[in-house]
Protein backbone atom coordinates (compact mmCIF):
# COMPACT_ATOMS: atom_id res chain seq x y z
CA UNK A 1 0.00 0.00 0.00
CA UNK A 2 3.03 2.19 0.82
CA UNK A 3 4.31 1.76 -2.63
CA UNK A 4 0.91 2.25 -4.25
CA UNK A 5 0.37 5.82 -2.72
CA UNK A 6 4.21 6.64 -3.47
CA UNK A 7 3.44 6.15 -7.16
CA UNK A 8 0.39 7.86 -6.50
CA UNK A 9 1.87 10.80 -5.30
CA UNK A 10 4.88 11.27 -7.76
CA UNK A 11 2.39 10.29 -10.91
CA UNK A 12 0.58 13.66 -9.70
CA UNK A 13 3.39 15.67 -8.89
CA UNK A 14 5.29 15.31 -12.01
CA UNK A 15 1.39 15.42 -13.84
CA UNK A 16 2.32 11.71 -15.61
CA UNK A 17 -1.32 10.84 -14.71
CA UNK A 18 -4.35 12.61 -13.65
CA UNK A 19 -7.21 11.17 -10.87
CA UNK A 20 -9.19 9.50 -13.21
CA UNK A 21 -6.50 8.11 -14.74
CA UNK A 22 -5.01 6.40 -11.07
CA UNK A 23 -8.23 5.32 -10.77
CA UNK A 24 -8.55 2.75 -13.20
CA UNK A 25 -5.32 1.87 -12.49
CA UNK A 26 -5.27 0.92 -8.75
CA UNK A 27 -8.72 0.46 -8.49
CA UNK A 28 -10.01 3.08 -5.64
CA UNK A 29 -12.38 5.61 -5.81
CA UNK A 30 -11.12 9.33 -6.58
CA UNK A 31 -11.76 10.03 -2.97
CA UNK A 32 -9.28 7.67 -1.83
CA UNK A 33 -6.38 9.40 -4.25
CA UNK A 34 -7.53 12.61 -3.16
CA UNK A 35 -6.81 11.56 -0.07
CA UNK A 36 -3.33 10.32 -0.62
CA UNK A 37 -2.25 12.94 -2.08
CA UNK A 38 -3.58 15.25 0.10
CA UNK A 39 -2.07 13.50 3.11
CA UNK A 40 1.21 14.02 0.94
CA UNK A 41 0.96 17.63 0.54
CA UNK A 42 0.20 17.94 3.88
CA UNK A 43 3.51 15.83 5.22
CA UNK A 44 5.46 18.04 2.31
CA UNK A 45 4.58 21.46 3.90
CA UNK A 46 5.32 20.11 7.38
CA UNK A 47 8.93 18.80 6.41
CA UNK A 48 9.44 22.02 4.69
CA UNK A 49 8.51 23.98 8.06
CA UNK A 50 10.54 22.05 9.96
CA UNK A 51 13.21 22.87 7.59
CA UNK A 52 13.17 26.38 7.70
CA UNK A 53 12.89 26.61 11.60
CA UNK A 54 16.23 25.15 11.73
Amino acid sequence: MQIRNQQICQALDTKACNIQQLVKRFKITRQQVSSIYSAYQDEQAHETQLNLSL
